[in-house]
C-alpha cells in the first residue's frame, strides 16, 4: 500500500482515538457509553497493529483504558 495513503489512514485511526479519549471523559454516569468507548479503543489498537509498526511511534499508547480522574 502506497505511503500517502498508510499516512491517511493512521491520522484517521488517530482522530478516533482522540474522540474516545473525549467520550470517556464525559461519559460519567453512563457506564455503557463507558464500556462500549472501551470496546471501541481495543478496536482502535487492533487497528494500530493492522497497519504495523512502520506507521506507528515506538511506545505510543494513546489508548489507555483506564478512566480519567
Amino acid at each position: 500500500m502506497e505511503t500517502e495513503k498508510l499516512e491517511k489512514i493512521r491520522q484517521s485511526v488517530e482522530s478516533l482515538a482522540k474522540t474516545a479519549e473525549t467520550l470517556v471523559s464525559e461519559a460519567d454516569g453512563f457506564p455503557a457509553i463507558l464500556q462500549n468507548t472501551r470496546r471501541l479503543k481495543a478496536c482502535l489498537r487492533m487497528m494500530e497493529m493492522a497497519l504495523g509498526q512502520v506507521t506507528m511511534t515506538p511506545g505510543q499508547n494513546r489508548l489507555s483504558l483506564s478512566r480519567p480522574e
